[in-house]
Formats: structure tokens, sequence, C-alpha cells
């Protein structure tokens, strides 16, 4: 276990850049930050250090770290009025590494398409030509061995589309039960396999995705034992762990305003981290929002009912989340035929630990397959089923039919009818 730093040594350190939030994006950055060792970094963590965790490592075990409070925040939202009072649940890594610590470790990418629309949106900086090499920067592809490439197809991987230095490791996984190696040649069947690598921009088809795995032990990449572990001995790197952010200290004479510190909480005290040049907040989809607002920045009228000083009137922080959602299905396997379901069994779960923890393999070394189908491809793929049919045009003709108002809707809808962008993933 790498050795952390204590919350009052941590405050006493006046930082170059502060980065709230150790998760997936804010320990890439701190680690590229200090690789100039005339400036001092330092990182807020609500959560622990688990990169020699087994259930953080090992592949098979993703799902049970859900709604578990040592690794997710396990948020959810308010009763959904549009989906009969339903509770969502949004699972969140909490720990170093973040949701990279927590996620189904597929590797794969945004569309071309999509990273563009981002640009096109006002976001400057955001392009496929300007993020693609940094895509490249990350990772270290793992070219799969001859008895992977025999159980699945991995014909549609370009190499010199990936890159062969970088943090990240990813491979293909070493086991793949009957169900995985059915799944695609189904697909493909339909018309619905890969179209190429998706690594080239293009996310569309069937195929068992590459995941962020170790091959040589096959164990879990993420951000805390690719970025920051090898470099924790840096002396200008400092990480705080099972702290959390409160609010961002402003010098209010300044305008704009200038960021000073932050303010967290670690053992019941409250302490105050300074910072010269910058504060970065990389606390995710929820909570760099939420601490801005804790801070005085967001929607005037929310933040007085809460009682909150208004430093900066911004309506749009806190508002216009999305997020796809996921509908499981099932469906009844076959007598003999190993699901996740099958380790409810004891005596099951306890030989695939014991394989994975001797070779590295079975199933708790494997967990992969994706499929990004558009409506168009299934539309075509169902076009004997003279119902289906039916639906699927009157779908497209619904879509087709919706007015869009802003930007965003517009490009989104383009996607939407688009027969070479992903309308689902399976």
């Amino acid at each position: 276990m790498v050795a952390l730093i204590a919350p009052t040594a941590f405050a006493a350190i006046n930082f170059d850049y502060l980065v709230v939030g150790g998760g997936t994006a804010g320990l890439t950055i701190a680690t590229r930050l200090s690789e100039n060792a005339k400036v001092s970094v330092g990182v807020i963590e609500a959560g622990g250090d688990r990169t020699e965790d087994p259930t953080i490592l090992t592949p098979g075990l993703a799902l049970s770290t859900f709604n578990n409070p040592l690794y997710d925040w396990a948020f959810e939202t308010t009763p959904q009025t549009h989906a009969n009072g339903r509770v969502v649940g949004h699972p969140r890594g909490k720990q170093l590494g973040g949701s990279s610590a927590i996620n189904y470790l597929y590797w794969t990418h945004a569309s071309q398409l999509d990273i563009d629309d981002w640009g096109k949106l006002g976001n400057k900086g955001w392009s496929w030509d300007e993020i693609a090499p940094y895509f490249t920067k990350s990772e270290t592809y793992n070219a799969p061995t001859a008895d992977i490439s025999s159980q699945v197809d991995t014909s549609f991987i370009v190499p010199s589309d990936h890159g062969n230095s970088g943090p990240v490791q990813d491979s293909f996984p070493p086991f793949y039960s009957n169900f995985y190696k059915s799944w695609e040649p189904t697909y493909q069947t339909l018309g619905l396999g890969p179209t190429g690598d998706p690594r080239g921009g293009l996310a569309i088809g069937a195929y068992s995705t590459l995941v962020s795995q170790e091959p040589k032990n096959a164990s879990r990449s993420y951000s805390a034992n690719a970025y920051w572990k090898p470099n924790s001995s840096r002396p200008n790197f400092h990480v705080l762990t099972n702290a959390q952010a409160t609010k961002i200290i402003f010098d209010r004479e300044r305008h704009p305003l200038r960021a000073t510190g932050v303010e967290y909480v670690a053992g019941n005290r409250t302490y105050s981290a300074h910072v010269k040049r910058e504060v970065i907040i990389s606390a995710g989809t929820f909570q760099s929002p939420q601490l801005l607002e804790l801070s005085g920045i967001g929607n005037a009228g929310v933040l007085e009912k809460q009682g909150v000083d208004v430093l900066l009137n911004n309506p749009n922080v806190g508002e216009n989340l999305q997020d796809h959602l996921l509908v499981p299905l099932t469906y009844e396997a076959a007598p003999g035929e190993a699901t996740f379901e099958s380790f409810r069994n004891t005596t099951i779960a306890a030989e695939a630990a014991e394989e994975y923890a001797a070779n590295h393999t079975g199933p708790f070394a494997s967990n992969t397959c994706n499929s990004y189908v558009s409506f168009a491809q299934i539309q075509k793929a169902l076009l004997s089923d003279v119902r289906s049919q039916r639906q699927t045009s009157t779908l497209a003709k619904s879509a087709s039919q919706v007015k869009a108002g802003s930007l965003q809707d517009k490009l989104t809808i383009a996607k939407l009818l688009s027969p070479t962008e992903a309308s689902i993933q399976e």
C-alpha cells in the first residue's frame, strides 16, 4: 500500500494546483501536471485507496461493487413521474480511480461525429482531430493471442489506430463462455457485425470489445493503478484520501472571482488547503456542480433558498443532466449453460475464484461483449416481420417529425436518424 499524506500535512502545503476528485479524469490530469517537478500538485479524494483490493481488480466482480458504500456513492434519483414513480440508481465510484474502478471495463470510444458535435455546441478544443491523439496517448494496446482469436472475432482491430506506450492497458479477456462465442456470430448473421475498428471513429456494430485489463494477470487497469500509483513517489505530488471537499475558497475582492483554496472535512475536522494557481474541479457529473453550488456559483434562486451566499449567478450549474438508460432483458438459458446467475451457487463461485487466483483465467477474468446499432440497422434486420416493420417505420417517422428547438436537439435527432450512428447499445 502506498503511503498517503495526512490531512494536517496536506493543509500545510501551498499548492500550485489543487484537484478536487481523484477519479478517472482527476488522477489523469494531476499525474500529467506533476510531470513538471517545479510545480506542486494536490488531490483531494473522498474515498479510499483500493488499488490492492481484489474486488476492484477482478473483472468478473465488477457488479458486486454497486451499492456497496466501500466503493460506490450509490446515488439515486427522486421518484420519476414518467416512470411510474421509480427511483433509478446511479452508481459512481467512491475511491481513487472513481468510476473507472467500478465500471464494466469496456475500452471503447464515442464516434467521431459524436465528439465533433460537442465542438459544434461551442466547446472549443472538442473535436475528433484534437482529442484522438490523447486516446492514443492514454493506452497500451495488447494484441490478442492466437487462442483468444480462435474463440472470438478480433479481426476488426486496426493496431495502428491504438497506442502502444500509454498508462492504461487494454486487451481481450482470456476467457469466453459459450454464450459469448455464440452472441457475436448471431449478430453477424443478421448483418450487424462490426464495420471496422471503433477506435477509428465509427462505433457501430456488434463485437467483443477490448477491456481496460492488464493481460499479464487479467486485472483491472484504471486511473488509480495506471496513472497515480506508478508516480505516487513524486515529491511534488500529494494525494489525500477519505477527505470530502465542501467548498471552494474564493478571493471575493477579485473580479472575476479567483479560487485560492479548498475547504475539506477529514475525520470530523474541517481543514483548508491553499493554491497559488488553479483549483481543478473533477468531482464527477453530480458532485462537480454540487461543489460549485455549495461555493456560491449557480442559480441564484436555488442557492438563496438554501441559505448559500451567491458569488456568481449561473443558472446552468446543476441543470440539464442527460444520461443513457440501462434496460435489462432476462432470458432463460439452456440447461448446463453458465451465466452470471450461476455464481449464486457458492460452489461454482468458489471454483471460479480459485481458477482466477491460480491462473488468472476463467469466468472471473472475463467481462466483455458490446453492440452498437442504429435504428436503421434494426429496421433492416426486422424487415421479414411485417409487424416489426410497421413499428420501426412508425418509430423512424415519429423521430423525423420531432421539432428540434436547440442546436443540441438538432444534432441529437440527426444522429438518431443516421444509419451509421449508434442509437442503441446492447
